[in-house]
């Protein structure tokens, strides 16, 4: 399909593109396109393989419908959204469209990748520029404007691609990620813009977008919708996965229902307490419509995996002016549930070192001459010897809060953590010296990565799926919280909230779940 829109763009050039070869490596599938035809002859003659005028170009990775690219040098991977365009956009003066003429009407448009715009202006470039005979600096720039859209980090950056989440990053965040979709306009000031749209219905979530200048602009898939050759197809259900997880939707006021969605997504992993939830989502409760999309994520009880949060006996009532605004009082006992035994956390330095010729094998290191990138096996002699300044092992174990304390500002953590993981990236940043003695200025880039204990205190934020959210002001010893008596017993309780909290923001959602 993408070479076809190439052959598109060309067919007035006289240009003929075909593929050669085709591999994947590192996550990224690397097209090699073969181009003939009278205006690239001489190319082919001076500065092509056998006579053939090649282009490399690396392309993301479509992994199940996500568009991924993995960093060469960093490792770091990065998923594609979408982007949807009108198509007189392509064309003409954008200010000649009427502002009527904006709605973002899902049938009179296309869906393509986040990054397909881009590819679009480079080869059209390429067919303006190259008339009757092509330049090598035009064959240059077409190879290199198509590969950094993909590599450079300036175009990661600009919005094309975002950083796919770890694996001990929030999967609900994950999988939203991939199915973000863009309006895409030259103007980001007309209401209209922002508006659903009635052919959005089923296709795209009215609700999850974000609370900043994109509002109504990034937009989500609805659960059972698809995209397929350019068009999104509707599916059963209305709102987005995460939208769809908060129980009661349609009963709670849409900006709530829209901060619900996004709350769940920031949702820390791997607290102690982990569990599904008693009263479940309107995607977990509906479960048996098969929502294809949300199987693989669905754990034995048919609630969304891994857990997100827990369950917790809660009170509403005002507390010593704990509770004021959005204060949250909670019991020792919870708190340890809210705790996080292994959290991670990162810290990055860079370091330039000038090392010389004669110390290339003694360090083990190895100079890749296609790329002039340093090499090495993780050694600690090499990692904290002589190429790395001594200090840096104070980054290594982290073991009690008096070292934490003693090491602060070399580890920037209020909790003491262990290392896990050392990921070093190296360039050459200048060669200099004769040929028999050069020296390289190497700039190393030193990720150090730590499993952390993060205990729930004071200050802390929770949220729940209606779109509320406090601060902890108080956490008090179990036999100290108010106790609430039920037919069988009593128990204390765990969590105290303000009335006003949830009356002043006409949360009815909140209060539908906690009825159930």
């Amino acid at each position: 399909m993408l070479l076809e829109d190439v052959r598109e763009w060309l067919k007035d050039t006289g240009i003929e593109i075909s593929l050669y070869e085709s591999n994947s490596k590192s996550g990224n599938e690397i097209l090699i396109l073969e181009l003939k035809g009278k205006p690239v002859e001489d190319l082919a003659k001076k500065y092509g393989t056998d006579g053939r005028l090649l282009l490399r170009w690396i392309m993301p990775y479509r992994n199940d419908g996500i568009c991924e690219i993995t960093d060469f040098l960093s490792g770091n991977s990065y998923s594609s959204g979408y982007i949807f365009r009108r198509p007189e956009f392509d064309r003409g003066r954008h200010d000649d469209i009427a502002p009527l003429h904006l709605c973002p009407d899902l049938d009179k448009g296309s869906v393509f990748p986040a990054w397909y715009s881009d590819i679009k202006y480079k080869w059209c470039n390429f067919a303006r520029n190259i008339k009757n005979k092509c330049y090598i600096d035009n064959f240059i720039r077409l190879e290199a404007g198509l590969n950094a859209i993909f590599t450079s980090a300036s175009a990661r950056n600009a919005g094309r691609f975002i950083k796919y989440p770890d694996d001990d990053t929030n999967p609900l965040l994950a999988l939203e990620t991939s199915r973000q979709v863009l309006i895409d306009w030259p103007s980001e000031t007309l209401g209209r813009l922002r508006i659903p749209h009635s052919s959005h219905e089923k296709k795209l979530c009215p609700f999850q977008t974000p609370e900043s200048k994109r509002i109504g602009l990034q937009l989500n898939l609805s659960a059972g919708a698809e995209i397929k050759d350019g068009k999104i197809t509707a599916g059963d259900e209305l709102f987005s996965v995460s939208c769809g997880l908060i129980p009661y939707p349609h009963h709670t006021d849409g900006p709530r229902l829209m901060m619900g969605g996004k709350n769940m997504k920031q949702a820390e992993v791997g607290i102690v307490g982990a569990e599904p939830p008693v009263v479940p989502g309107y995607y977990e409760g509906i479960y048996s419509a098969d929502i294809e999309l949300l199987r693989s994520h669905m754990s034995k009880d048919k609630r969304f995996f891994p857990y997100l949060g827990l369950n917790a006996l809660t009170l509403i009532m005002p507390f010593k002016g704990y509770t004021y605004e959005d204060g949250l009082v909670i019991s020792e006992s919870l708190a340890s549930r809210l705790c996080i035994k292994e959290g991670s956390y990162s810290i990055s330095k860079t370091f330039d070192v000038i090392i010389k010729d004669s110390e290339l094998s003694e360090k083990g290191l190895k100079i890749e001459d296609a790329y002039k990138i340093f090499t090495f096996s993780p050694n600690e002699k090499y990692i904290y010897g002589d190429i790395l300044p001594k200090p840096c092992v104070n980054f290594y174990s982290v073991d009690t809060p008096e070292k934490a304390e003693t090491w602060h500002g070399r580890y920037d953590h209020h909790a003491p953590g262990i290392s896990k993981d050392i990921k070093i990236r190296s360039i050459v940043m200048k060669v200099s010296g004769s040929k028999y003695d050069r020296q390289y200025q190497v700039e190393f880039i030193v990720c150090w990565k730590f499993v952390v204990e993060r205990p729930m205190s004071i200050g802390d934020k929770l949220t729940g799926r209606n779109g509320n959210k406090g601060v902890v002001t108080k956490i008090l010893p179990d036999d100290e919280m108010p106790r609430i008596h039920f037919a069988d017993g009593a128990l204390h309780a765990e969590l105290i909230i303000s009335p006003c909290s949830i009356l002043g923001r006409k949360n009815l959602g909140q209060i539908w779940e906690m009825t159930h």
